[in-house]
């Protein structure tokens, strides 16, 4: 029998989930394995279960589809991620495909057509959905048919005997090539003022500037088919010739010893698709997009599309890499464009933030760099002009601006973090909007990251520094339970380190005041799955015990490396963590001493009424374990086993406490024992009689009772 095609579906909405699965239950051949809430979910499934095919829809919380696409292809090129989406915009597909998706199909695709596309991309083969290839071909119909033909020229050509790869380079230099194309557009940042100041040492540097330029894209086959001031736009028949040619100009502009008053810094954009080609010059959406994406650079700077980024990632020179710059608005360009920066050791890698629609801060603030990138915001490393200090700036991304509920969300998080002062809660030091609109929150700067990623790159911690960073986070918790707060979400994610190794409480967005409702109006679950308590499984209010059992949660991974609970989808954890079964942290490793493993076993209790009851009792005990002392409860059974302390009673003279005659002193006159009280020993027998009657008649009692129960076993039927 054939083995099912094991699928994951990756949705972050239940109701799609929920039809898909019994969809695609209906198929024998189908066998679904497992749920994602979001891409990052997905991510980890695929790792973890290693399905087939993955059902992918791209807008989720934390990672997009684009994002999580990419990792799963890249670290499991046997699994074929098929997008199921809603959105049909070219920038979504092509970022999709340029991700390594196989196929794209829209969601309201008939069953069998869904049926069919699953099926074909098991077996590793391409294809698109009718609609979306129509929505496609409706775009571009006219160039696909001309590059078709211009392809099957171009091969047969440049297998032409005894040509050389400079004399083909030299005739593509000369030959526009048509059909799907990769373009590099540059020009030289700020060369406006540098000539109004030193026009004659510009005329020299423009001149070599020229030289570098043409004659790298030259020597990749590239063809420049414009030229207009300092600005080059030249077009690849492939990605990998394309970005050979900028990376070896972009070397070439560095390793040039320029006049100090005309150094110049060339920005660079590369950006692949198809467009129109008439007499040598190229039309179409696909010049538009790398056009803007050269003016969101800096000087210096090599930036590249979700699609070319796509065509080159796994072609890289060692120690090359692409960083991901997150998704932003272009000027005129109605879709987004996920950007990423083409790193390598010997060039500069830190530029200030792109100059995109959306990561204009405000005079006060000076962006950076992209750090940190979930669901709803994008964080960056900025610099407080006014005070002079590193700090982070959170933004809302831009296409949830509109939505109330996640714009409370956000300005929720800013009040409660700036209300809640405390050392060990990250700082919020400000908040507002862009000049465009967008909401941001700016926090200190910790460098250390995140908890999670400690954990992920060195496993489990050493007991003292689990335990030191589970008291630092209680401490938080208590300022936040005075307060009448409850995070909610407390997990490693949230937990961010100091170049020391301290920790700090961040992600307030989820807290809300301990007589606040705690659902959504759909009813879902608010938190992570692996963190979340019983009494929020069950989708019951949260209270302060919630947060503590969330932090149990936390200190079993930093001990043990692993996580209490797993399943294969969400709702499988939390009926997990709802079921109290439960492998204490000693019994996955040994070396975890008894103390903090009674701690953590009690901190996880389904019963919020058998955990401890505020955040001060358990930094109590976990200041007792960092002592070497019991935690309380451990001591108060302790004492309440041990056998009762009773005063001893005067013995006789002459007597030891074993009862044996004591030996008298030298010289000491041995004193005979006292006679015992007149009568005490016949008492003594006599009590011991007295009780033998009574045991008796309870023994015939107990007797004729067993007889009588068996008389009425064997006379009554049945």
């Amino acid at each position: 029998m054939t083995e099912p095609i094991r699928l994951v579906i990756a949705d972050d909405h239940p109701v799609v989930r929920s039809g898909l699965q019994d969809m695609l239950s209906s198929q024998p051949d189908f066998e679904v394995i497992g749920e994602a809430t979001n891409g990052a979910e997905a991510v980890e499934l695929t790792a973890r279960l290693r399905p087939r095919v993955v059902l992918m829809d791209l807008r989720m919380p934390e990672m997009d589809g684009v994002a999580a696409t990419a990792q799963i292809k890249s670290n499991h090129p046997d699994t074929y991620v098929l997008v199921l989406t809603n959105e049909d915009g070219d920038a979504d597909i092509r970022q999709a495909i340029g991700a390594g998706a196989i196929g794209y199909l829209l969601k309201d695709a008939p069953h069998e057509e869904l049926f069919h596309a699953i099926r074909i991309a098991a077996q590793g083969k391409s294809l698109l959905a009718p609609a979306v290839a129509a929505h496609l071909m409706e775009r571009i119909r006219s160039s696909v048919e001309e590059a078709s033909d211009d392809r099957e020229v171009e091969a047969h050509t440049l297998e032409a005997p005894g040509e050389s790869n400079k004399e083909a380079a030299r005739r593509q230099a000369t030959s526009p090539p048509t059909g799907t194309v990769t373009f590099l557009f540059t020009d030289i940042e700020g060369s406006t003022s540098l000539w109004e100041k030193y026009p004659a040492q510009m005329q020299a540097a423009l001149a070599r500037h020229d030289e570098i330029l043409g004659s790298n894209i030259e020597a990749n086959g590239g063809y420049v088919f414009k030229t207009v001031g300092d600005a080059y736009c030249a077009a690849f028949t492939t990605a990998k010739k394309a970005l050979a040619a900028t990376l070896a100009a972009q070397r070439s502009l560095f390793a040039e010893e320029w006049d100090e008053r005309s150094k110049l810094r060339v920005r660079m954009a590369l950006h692949t698709g198809a467009t129109e080609e008439r007499d040598g010059d190229y039309f179409g959406p696909p010049i538009n997009r790398v056009a803007r994406l050269l003016s969101a650079g800096h000087g210096g700077q090599i930036l590249l599309s979700a699609v070319t980024y796509g065509l080159v990632r796994d072609n890289l020179e060692p120690g090359a890499e692409l960083r991901d710059l997150g998704e932003h608005r272009l000027k005129d360009l109605r879709h987004t464009e996920h950007i990423f920066q083409f790193v390598v050791p010997d060039l500069p890698s830190d530029f200030p933030l792109l100059r995109t629609l959306d990561t204009h801060s405000d005079e006060r603030y000076s962006l950076t760099r992209l750090i940190g990138s979930g669901g709803m915001a994008e964080v960056y490393l900025a610099h407080d002009q006014e005070l002079d200090r590193d700090v982070a700036f959170k933004v809302l991304r831009d296409q949830y601006s509109d939505d109330e509920q996640f714009v409370e969300r956000f300005k929720r998080e800013a009040r409660n973090a700036a209300l809640l002062s405390h050392p060990n809660i990250v700082a919020v030091h400000d908040r507002g909007r862009t000049e465009n609109g967008a909401y941001y929150i700016v926090m200190e700067c910790l460098p250390g990251g995140t908890l999670k990623e400690y954990i992920l790159r060195g496993g489990p911690l050493p007991v003292t520094a689990a335990v030191a960073i589970a008291l630092q986070v209680a401490r938080a918790l208590q300022a936040a339970h005075e307060r009448g707060v409850i995070h909610r979400d407390i997990k490693p994610q949230n937990i961010l380190l100091t170049e020391s190794g301290n920790a700090k409480v961040t992600d307030f967005g989820l807290a809300r005041a301990a007589s606040a409702v705690t659902m959504t109006q759909e009813g879902a679950l608010l938190g992570t799955a692996h963190y979340l308590s019983p009494e929020q499984a069950r989708r019951h209010p949260a209270t302060p015990q919630s947060d503590l059992y969330s932090l149990g949660v936390v200190l079993y991974e930093m001990l043990t490396g692993e996580l209490p609970h797993d399943a294969e989808t969400p709702m499988g954890i939390a009926m997990k963590h709802v079921s109290g079964e439960l492998r204490s942290p000693r019994e996955v490793s040994p070396d975890v001493p008894e103390e903090i493993n009674a701690v953590t076993v009690r901190l996880l209790t389904v019963n919020p009424k058998d955990r401890y009851q505020d955040a001060a009792e358990l930094i109590d005990d976990l200041e007792r374990v960092q002592r070497g002392e019991s935690p309380t409860f451990i001591a108060a059974r302790q004492q309440a086993a041990s056998p009762a302390t009773t005063t001893p009673r005067s013995l006789p003279a002459g007597l030891d406490p074993g009862g044996l005659p004591q030996e008298p002193k030298p010289g000491e006159v041995p004193t005979p024992p006292s006679p015992a009280h007149p009568g005490s020993a016949k008492d003594g027998v006599r009590h011991r009689h007295r009780a033998r009657p009574w045991v008796l008649l309870a023994a015939g009692l107990v007797a004729a009772l067993a007889l009588v129960v068996i008389i009425v076993w064997i006379l009554v039927p049945g």
